[in-house]
Parts: C-alpha cells; sequence; structure tokens
C-alpha cells in the first residue's frame, strides 16, 4: 500500500449553504464540512475531514462560536497538526480565508488569520422563533433580529428595514467594503433593491452581493 503524498497545509472549513461551500472552495478551502440545520458537525465528521484534507498540517474554521470546542477536540484525536483558527460566523471564515498569504509560514498565517477575524464585523439577520427579551429589546416570535458579532442589534418587521438599520450600525468612516451573502428564503433581486437604497446613502462603501444559499439567516454580512 503506497502512503500518497501528503501535502503541508490543507484547510478544512464548516459550511451552511451550498452558495457558501463554492465561496469557501474558490478559497481555498481543501475539505468543506456542512453545518446542518443546527450547524454543528460532530467529531467524528471533523474528524473525517482533517483526515481526508490530506495536509501534515490542517487549519481549521469552525465559522460558528458552537463548533470551535469541537473543532479543538477533533485536533487533539488526529495525527495531524491541526490549527484551529477560532471563527465564530461564516463571515470571519471568509476573511480569514482571503488573508492567508501562499508561501507564508503556518505559523504567520495562523496569525494573520487569527489577526483579521478580530477586526472583521460581522452581521446575522434572521428572526425569532419565540417570544423573548434582550438587552432591553423586546422581541415577538417572527420579529427579524440583526445580530451583530454575536450581539442582537436590531430588530424589527421586516428584512429591509433590519438590513438597513444593522448595516448603518455597522459602518464607520473607516469601512471600505460590505459584503452581503443570502440566504435561501430571499432572492438576489429582493436584495439588491435593499441594498441599492443603502448604497444611495453610502457613495463611498462598496457593496458586494453574493449567493450563499444558507437556511434560517436571510443574510451573513460582514464589513471591513
Amino acid at each position: 500500500e503506497v502512503e500518497e503524498e501528503k501535502k503541508p497545509i490543507s484547510i478544512v472549513a464548516v459550511s451552511a449553504g451550498d452558495g457558501i461551500d463554492a465561496i469557501l472552495k474558490s478559497l481555498g478551502a481543501d475539505v468543506i464540512v456542512r453545518g446542518g440545520q443546527t450547524m454543528n458537525p460532530s467529531i467524528q465528521e471533523l474528524v473525517d475531514a482533517i483526515k481526508a484534507s490530506g495536509g501534515e498540517q490542517v487549519i481549521v474554521l469552525p465559522n460558528n462560536g458552537n463548533v470551535i470546542l469541537t473543532a479543538t477536540q477533533a485536533g487533539q484525536i488526529v495525527e495531524e497538526t491541526v490549527h484551529v483558527i477560532p471563527t465564530k460566523t461564516i463571515m470571519q471564515g471568509i476573511a480569514a480565508l482571503i488573508s492567508i498569504i501562499h508561501g507564508s509560514s503556518v505559523e504567520e498565517n495562523v496569525d494573520r488569520m487569527k489577526d483579521v477575524i478580530s477586526k472583521v464585523k460581522s452581521g446575522e439577520i434572521t428572526y425569532a422563533v419565540r417570544d423573548s427579551s434582550y438587552n432591553g429589546l423586546a422581541i415577538k416570535a417572527n420579529d427579524i433580529m440583526g445580530i451583530l458579532n454575536g450581539e442582537i442589534k436590531t430588530v424589527g418587521k421586516t428584512n429591509e428595514e433590519v438590513l438597513n438599520n444593522l448595516i448603518n450600525d455597522m459602518i464607520d468612516d473607516e469601512s471600505e467594503i460590505v459584503t452581503i451573502l443570502y440566504g435561501e428564503d430571499v432572492t438576489e433581486e429582493e436584495t439588491e433593491s435593499f441594498v441599492e437604497q443603502i448604497r444611495e446613502k453610502n457613495p463611498d462603501v462598496e457593496f458586494e452581493v453574493q449567493y450563499g444559499g444558507q437556511p434560517v439567516y436571510s443574510y451573513f454580512i460582514s464589513v471591513e
């Protein structure tokens, strides 16, 4: 039995939708693990992905706060050296992949990725499954919630209103690029019409709209 030649570095990334799979792959992820509805792959799925990725050293992007521990545990089981980048959102994972410089050492790239994810602002828009309150916001079932870096920032009745409020919260004088990945329950046309209004208010900022295809979250947003 011939051992396959291992490559020096490989990348495993957790995804949440078919459009996101394609984006992560295009940015250099070797193996994609689908998070599914609850977004949480098992330790075994991550172990299999790490082995399948074929690297002596493997960078893992959990892309979800609830997967970081699982990824760390998977990394302790395998023979490969595993570096878990603590990405809590898909958008942090994408920013981390973009920051990789080929030809740098693994350590340099890991440091760079950790640095980048601390700077990217990451937003998510989803709906409330039940009545609740958060930081003084009264939230009713089916309300739309805008989440920034894990904290609910804004609540409204429509995607349009919440997207507008959340992006305005996220943009400051330093902001250059806003990336929006739309989910399976919204259309590109709808998204573009919302973005057009925000674009008019922020002529110096570049807006990119891409298909994410994720369930549950209508939009993933990053501002850099």
